[in-house]
């Protein structure tokens, strides 16, 4: 399995550069401008790229080829979910810390800088949503090829937007005006937020893996 999360890695650093440009900017840039609704959109994107290794695999006819290489199919499904769980992670992380920058290096240039709770929580949420995303997105592209996959992500954006924007403006009025204390009581929320999405994103693999058992590549 290891070969096949660094064959993607690999693929990633070649095929979809401009993506990763973009979690960068989304993730870095934003969060220094303050902006916490855009910046957390690199996270997203991170996640989801995943999905779009299924995409350059059919077009490529890689997956045709893998059948023949000493990996199973499950083997092949986990390594996306994996792949997929890690450059959340590390969006997330590299949101966090670059507001953390906003906050503790250059927070006297921006009277209204938000708080590095805020930051952390947005963070959290976003990953937790994102891991949703790719939840809903991988079995559907799996079972119905990459282009209907195209048509399900819109609507997997649709429903992850609200919520988000849900949980964006609670987020916001905890850690506004002084609240930050009082805020931390939602801890709970977050973490249940995310358990939800971590049994949604195994559930997902465990689907994935039979579809991909049942489905003909050849």
């Amino acid at each position: 399995m290891k070969g096949l999360i660094q064959k993607d890695i690999y693929m990633l650093t070649t095929q979809l550069k401009f993506q990763l440009f973009l979690i960068i900017i989304y993730c870095v840039c934003f969060s220094f401008i303050g902006n916490g609704m855009l910046g957390m959109l690199g996270i997203f994107i991170a996640a989801l790229l995943s999905n779009g290794m299924f995409t350059l695999d059919e077009q490529s006819k890689w997956d045709k080829f893998a059948l023949t290489m000493p990996y199973s199919r499950k083997d092949i499904v986990l390594s996306r979910y994996i792949l997929s769980a890690v450059l959340a992670a590390g969006a997330a992380v590299l949101y966090i810390l670059s507001g953390s920058a906003v906050v503790y290096i250059i927070k006297s240039a921006y009277e209204e800088a938000q708080p590095f709770g805020s930051y952390a929580a947005f963070g959290i949420l976003a990953f937790s949503l994102a891991l949703f995303s790719s939840s809903l997105a991988l079995p559907v592209t799996i079972k119905f090829g990459s282009l209907k996959g195209r048509y399900a992500l819109i609507l997997i954006g649709a429903v992850c937007g609200v919520i988000y924007g849900v949980g964006y403006t609670y987020i916001n009025e905890k850690f506004s005006a002084g609240k930050e204390i009082k805020a931390l009581s939602g801890i709970e929320l977050y973490a249940a937020v995310l358990i939800v999405s971590l049994i949604c994103f195994a559930v997902s693999a465990a689907v994935s893996i039979k579809l991909y058992s049942n489905k003909d590549v050849g």
